[in-house]
């Protein structure tokens, strides 16, 4: 089943990188420009409350009102507006169709190529996250698509997009996304010279074109904040590290997805077009089976049959997980670290083959833990191993050894005992870099 939430955009509490698209600032905002603006004169009936009031403070009062009242009515108009416009997209979600080569969406017709076409199998689910975005996309107002693991949002905006020819950048946040890595930061240029390199929210922003967020529920403090205040309809966007005021282009969109079970802040939803889809079923899994993998519908319900009933063991906590390559392809035992060119899986494959295990951050982590081991009288591969063997969650250890020697190191790290401070070191290593190879 899929529910629809209708909101409408907030105009209010421009913050740092928005700016009213009205010439002269609120009253409050003039008030925190000049602190002398609003400041009542002292005088003997200023204690009883009206005796000697100053006219700016006063008139400054009355504007605060005047604008909050005229907010909240802008407010009241564009959601009512908004809930209608989005109300009537969804109803048509029916429309959507996938044919012989044509897409239709919102009243509008899209040639598909053949292999683009096969890329997408129509289920339910799929056409109201279509309609709901191309609603958003036609309106200019933001859209947050609510949808957990398995309910294939994300292929589906990114294909809708690709088919209907739309400028668009997908980001995929993770827990380590910083807002420099979607608005850019310093980096020298051929002259050698430290300039801002647009990073790309933006590319969108100056240029036109659909910004995608997915995994939104990653996102720091200040990725939310420029999110909400981009989705609240800024007209101007002051870029975080150059302090640049950059005109928000008029074909400017916002599309963001996020896991209904994580919170955000309500300012944000309350700025967007929200649509929940829920995941997957087993009938929709037995049609992707069938026309994506070209299995046979026996199978293809089997199949559908079996994901079912492990993902409800799963959520009942009924199905443990093993982990794989414990030691990071070798990184976790400091091997690398005292000899670039030991023997092992990066060293004997190239370098491309696992890039993850050769990044910058994933060695300067792996170094970390590898001096708080070796500080507590412990291999780097002694802590690693005995840190997933006494980890409630994790149901087996899967190893890689490829000597005798390897086997009975593995084997006896499962005798070491963590102390509690030992744990918490590596807690406080793992919070500065929850994912290094991410």
């Amino acid at each position: 089943m899929t529910t629809t939430r209708h909101t409408g955009r907030n105009a209010s509490g421009l913050k740092p990188w928005q700016t009213r698209s009205a010439e002269a600032p609120a009253a409050s905002d003039r008030r925190a420009a000049d602190p002398t603006e609003g400041t009542a004169a002292a005088g003997p009936g200023a204690a009883a409350g009206f005796g000697n009031v100053d006219k700016q403070a006063a008139q400054a009062l009355v504007a605060d009102v005047l604008d909050a009242a005229a907010e909240k009515k802008a407010a009241t108009v564009s959601e009512q507006v908004s809930a209608r416009n989005f109300s009537k997209a969804l109803a048509g979600k029916d429309a959507v169709g996938l044919k012989n080569g044509a897409l239709s969406i919102g009243g509008k017709s899209f040639n598909v190529s053949a292999p683009l076409q096969a890329q997408l199998t129509l289920l339910p689910t799929t056409k109201v996250t279509l309609a709901a975005v191309s609603a958003g996309l036609s309106s200019s107002q933001a859209t947050l698509v609510s949808a957990g693991p398995g309910a294939g949002a994300s292929h589906a905006v990114r294909w809708m997009l690709q088919a209907t020819g739309q400028r668009h950048e997908l980001v995929r946040l993770a827990r380590t996304t910083t807002l420099d890595a979607l608005v850019g930061a310093m980096r020298p240029d051929e002259k050698k010279q430290l300039r801002v390199k647009d990073g790309p929210l933006t590319q969108m922003v100056r240029g036109g074109g659909v910004f995608v967020v997915d995994h939104l529920e990653q996102a720091d403090p200040q990725i939310l904040a420029c999110l909400t205040a981009l989705a609240r309809g800024a007209k101007t966007f002051h870029h975080p590290v150059s302090n640049e005021p950059i005109t928000v282009n008029a074909n400017f969109r916002l599309v963001l997805l996020g896991d209904p079970a994580k919170k955000l802040p309500p300012q944000l939803p309350m700025a967007c077009n929200v649509i929940e889809v829920s995941p997957y079923t087993a009938d929709d899994h037995r049609q992707l089976l069938v026309e994506q993998h070209g299995l046979s519908t026996q199978l293809a319900s089997t199949l559908a049959a079996l994901h079912e009933s492990l993902s409800e063991a799963s959520k009942n906590g009924e199905i443990d997980f093993g982990r794989r390559f414990p030691l990071a392809f070798g990184q976790l035992t400091a091997k690398y670290l005292d000899d670039p060119q030991a023997k092992g899986r990066l060293t004997r494959f190239p370098a491309g083959w696992s890039p993850r295990y050769v990044r910058p951050a994933t060695i300067a982590a792996a170094s970390q833990y590898a001096a708080l081991a070796r500080a507590h009288g412990l291999t780097p591969a002694q802590l690693a191993l005995a840190w997933c063997y006494s980890r409630w969650f994790v149901a087996s250890t899967i190893i890689g050894a490829t000597s005798v020697a390897q086997l009975q190191q593995n084997i006896d790290a499962h005798e070491v005992s963590l102390s509690p401070e030992l744990l918490a070191a590596v807690d406080a290593i793992h919070a500065k870099a929850p994912n290094p190879g991410q």
